[in-house]
């Protein structure tokens, strides 16, 4: 399958077509259903905060600045306390302003990208790790092959190979029959 392929400009033209491709990944990621860097976020503060509560301590900084509060001769008020140290949310505003758009998230992948991943899904999961490590999440070759403890030069013969099946399949699976004249309409580089 590889043998097929020795054409530097498919190969180069594949790897400019992987990159939009993770590109499109990484921009549609919530709509994919794919964890993104906020959502992760988010969940790591709900663990620290829930776990915080279980040992006490919201309830002893509370009492700390109930006591602080009493010293200064201030009146207490339970939720001006929780809202001050984070425990708690503050009053909604109640004038009417939309806090949220509910449009449905649409899909932006366009040919070249589903073509991309209709490949990528049916190649063999060593050429699918490579592939999404390097384009996908954009990882160097040197930390991914510290990852998975080989040489760097190794990994980039593993990667060069995926990228080749991927060309490979690609000529297969959409011939220059099926492709406009100019070749695969790619849209501008993003």
């Amino acid at each position: 399958m590889a043998a097929q392929v020795d054409s530097t400009k498919v190969i180069e033209d594949t790897e400019r077509d992987l990159k939009y491709w993770g590109w499109a990944c990484r921009k549609n990621s919530e709509t994919l259903g794919l964890p993104t860097i906020s959502g992760l976020a988010q969940t790591i503060a709900h663990i620290r905060a829930q776990t915080r509560k279980q040992k006490g301590v919201r309830r002893n900084k509370l009492r700390g600045a109930r006591k602080a509060l009493q010293r200064a001769g201030l009146p207490i008020d339970a939720k001006l306390i929780a809202i001050e140290l984070g425990f708690a949310d503050p009053e909604p505003t109640a004038k009417g302003k939309q806090k949220q758009t509910f449009i449905e998230p649409r899909l932006e992948l366009n040919n070249v990208a589903a073509q991309i991943d209709a490949i990528v899904g049916d190649l063999a999961n060593w050429a699918r790790k490579c592939i999404r490590r390097s384009y996908q999440y954009g990882q160097a070759d040197r930390f991914a092959a510290d990852d998975l403890r080989m040489p760097v030069g190794e990994y980039a013969q593993r990667r060069r190979a995926a990228v080749e099946m991927v060309a490979a399949k690609r000529i297969e699976r959409y011939s220059a029959a099926v492709n406009p004249p100019g070749g695969i309409a790619r849209p501008a580089a993003p």
